[in-house]
């Protein structure tokens, strides 16, 4: 093992945990399930936006539903990772040109994730082989947007082939919201205007026949006029249709109301985390690992202790009337 891998021990910051994302509403309850349901799955997500945007913190929240029992490796070259788990080697590195090797280093092939601070370059090209082998690779790209991330990896001096790209299964875009007035608190957690989790974008394969990767978009957000809304997520939406949760129908058997009962479950727990401010991470923890025993259980107790909480899922239009579940929103880059 190289000398620059440690046993990671608990940092002096406290981690951006779930419960911060959703108090500072960058994204919704339901869309937080969704990402809980790629981590556990091992599915390869990657945070997209500018450059001054602050990406890291989702990586961090993330780290959250990670099982317990998986091993996991991080490379970083500023990043200090302060996720209590048990089983995490860390390698911190002086520049990001030292960072290819350790991406499919012994380290990396031994891990069930891989948590990488920032993707650039060379190490973009690495990217996919540790996903094809079946590692869950959660990481921060600077661009703008999914279209511009393709075009720039993919056109002139490529650093991947589009196929190739579709070993990412899930990217979050994120966005600044430039009508802010504020730079947030002492934890890096921003004014609820600061920024969002704009849109959450499945791969889902490669059109050789026109050359274009073809993409789900199950969940955005959506600025509605010049006033605030009246509950704090009314504007992020679910087309109805995931192929992550048609996935997990297929292996697991399940119905479509079967699928949407785990959502539900999995949402009104989160939104009891909210509900209870649970801003302890080890204490966030301690409830997941009790959701995982028993979810039907611990989501019936979670449910039972929301009353009036300005949670609601995703989905409802701004008459209250309901999205219809049914049709993925799909488009070709």
């Amino acid at each position: 093992m190289s000398d620059s891998f440690r046993s990671l021990v608990p940092a002096a910051r406290e981690p951006v945990t779930p419960v911060d994302l959703l108090e500072s509403r960058e994204l919704s309850p339901e869309m937080m399930a969704y990402l809980w349901l790629a981590v556990e799955n091992k599915m390869s997500i990657v945070f997209c936006g500018s450059r001054n945007l602050n990406k890291s913190r989702y990586l961090d929240a993330l780290s959250f539903f990670i099982p317990r029992e998986a091993s996991v490796a991080s490379i970083s070259v500023g990043h200090e990772w302060a996720v209590p788990h048990g089983n995490w080697q860390d390698v911190r590195l002086s520049n990001a040109e030292e960072m290819p090797p350790h991406i499919w280093g012994s380290q990396a092939k031994n891990s069930d994730y891989l948590m990488i601070e920032r993707l650039e370059r060379i190490g973009l090209a690495m990217a996919p082989f540790p996903m094809a082998a079946g590692k869950s690779v959660c990481s921060v790209v600077e661009f703008e947007d999914l279209d511009d991330f393709v075009k720039s990896v993919t056109g002139t001096a490529p650093l991947m082939h589009k196929v190739q790209l579709t070993s990412l299964n899930v990217i979050a875009t994120v966005k600044g919201m430039p009508d802010s007035d504020s730079m947030g608190d002492s934890k890096g957690t921003p004014h609820p205007s600061n920024q969002k989790v704009a849109i959450i974008t499945e791969m889902v394969g490669y059109n050789q026949n026109n050359d274009k990767i073809v993409v789900n978009e199950p969940y955005w957000w959506e600025k509605k006029g010049k006033q605030s809304a009246p509950h704090q997520f009314d504007w992020f939406f679910f087309s109805g249709h995931s192929f992550l949760y048609e996935m997990m129908m297929d292996q697991k058997k399940w119905s479509g109301p079967e699928m949407e009962a785990e959502i539900l479950r999995r949402t009104d727990f989160l939104r009891w985390l909210f509900h209870q401010k649970k801003s302890d991470p080890a204490e966030i923890l301690s409830e997941l690992a009790a959701y995982a025993q028993d979810p039907i259980a611990v989501s019936r107790r979670c449910s039972e202790n929301l009353t009036d909480v300005v949670l609601p899922i995703d989905g409802a239009m701004q008459n209250g009337t309901p999205l219809p579940r049914t049709k993925a929103r799909l488009r070709e880059i």
